[in-house]
């Protein structure tokens, strides 16, 4: 059982730490979040601000709402741009109405870059297909179409055969192809690389907290002080603040990876920020990739994170890293030795294995150890 005592102190001992470096971290004025008192639901009218991002102030920055059907392949792939083929159109409406559309419901699109999704699935589906109809498609034209990108990232073509499997699947269920056409079956997902978090350092979540605007400045401390996850700041809501049989206050993700239903715990620093938006409802209407991003050009404006791919590998997530290491520190000063049952729990791994990646990350002992061991080597000098 998690002793909600002992995360309590090491809670308060990670983000007493962070104040000696970053200050007192005073909460923006609540007028910053409008107040939506009661509601229990999203509220339309509370749009949040993005200065200078592109989008529409009805439905929320970054959303649009779709209004009609794809008028056949003309409108995903313009014409002299490749050979159109008989079959394209048939399945280019058949999808749309099945991703975008649910009887004469108009739904709503969260994101443009929803829309660019179902074109770059498209596009990858007639590189497959080539000359074939889905139907004909078999293992090997996928073989093909992967042997023709030899470089790609390992990420791209797990992306791309997750890509087709989605399209495939989708047309078997609308009859597009006979259940028995299955190529994707046998696709087998690349394994991504698991490298070494890069957490961020001290002076990186000073400049994030106190010199970044609204709302990218929660958004940092809920990372770095709770060590959430992108999706699950997006949908944060005023009600997922509550306190647990103890009396502790914590912060609910009743949506969590794999489905988990758990709890974090919360910071006096962090319930103040949540308590001052003064509803239940959602803190922001931005979505997951969309917050990513916002993010990012912050940490780029900051000079926290380079533009672009940082080949420090520093993004958003690595607020969760350092909020992961933090803790791991903070366990030994707290009990004594590195709780690591301790962390995962506060992480929400389902394997510890997940959490001892974090082990490389913290290279204070093992400094202080080498120089205790070599520094009497003087060869000689």
């Amino acid at each position: 059982m998690l002793n909600q005592g002992l995360v309590e102190n090491l809670v308060n001992v990670v983000a007493d730490s962070g104040r000696k470096k970053v200050g007192h971290m005073p909460l923006k004025s609540a007028t910053s979040a409008h107040s939506v008192s009661s509601d229990t639901g999203l509220n339309s009218d509370y749009v949040p601000n993005f200065d200078g991002l592109p989008g529409n102030n009805k439905t929320g920055r970054g959303m649009r709402i779709v209004s009609e059907y794809v008028d056949g392949i003309d409108e995903l792939w313009p014409k002299g741009k490749a050979e159109i083929q008989p079959w394209h159109d048939e399945v280019v409406n058949a999808l749309w109405r099945r991703n975008f559309h649910n009887g004469n419901v108009i739904a709503v699109v969260e994101s443009a870059g929803d829309t660019k999704a179902f074109k770059d699935s498209f596009h990858i589906l007639r590189q497959v297909c080539r000359d074939k109809h889905p139907s004909q498609v078999t293992i090997f034209d996928i073989y093909d179409f992967f042997n023709t990108r030899p470089d790609i990232a390992t990420g791209t073509r797990r992306h791309y055969q997750r890509q087709i499997k989605q399209m495939f699947t989708g047309m078997r269920n609308l009859g597009l192809i006979p259940l028995t056409c299955t190529p994707d079956l046998d696709i087998k997902l690349e394994r991504p690389k698991r490298g070494a978090p890069r957490p961020l350092s001290m002076e990186m979540v000073a400049t994030l907290i106190t010199e970044a605007k609204a709302p990218y400045n929660y958004w940092f401390a809920l990372g770095c002080f709770a060590g959430m996850r992108a999706a699950e700041i997006a949908n944060i809501r005023g009600e997922d603040l509550e306190t647990d049989a103890l009396g502790n206050w914590v912060i609910r993700i009743p949506h969590g990876k794999g489905g988990t239903n758990l709890t974090v715990p919360c910071t006096e620093y962090l319930r103040e920020m949540i308590l001052s938006f003064n509803t239940k409802g959602r803190l922001w209407i931005v979505t997951p990739t969309y917050l990513s991003k916002l993010a990012g050009a912050e940490m780029v404006r900051l000079g926290v994170k380079e533009k672009g791919r940082d080949s420090r590998g520093i993004s958003f997530h690595s607020t969760r890293h350092y909020y992961a290491t933090k803790m791991l520190a903070a366990s030994k000063t707290v009990t004594g030795q590195k709780d690591w049952d301790l962390v995962r729990q506060v992480m929400r791994h389902k394997d510890i294995s997940t959490t001892q990646i974090y082990a490389y990350s913290d290279n204070s002992e093992a400094n202080n150890v080498a120089e205790n061991a070599f520094s009497r080597f003087n060869f000689g000098h």
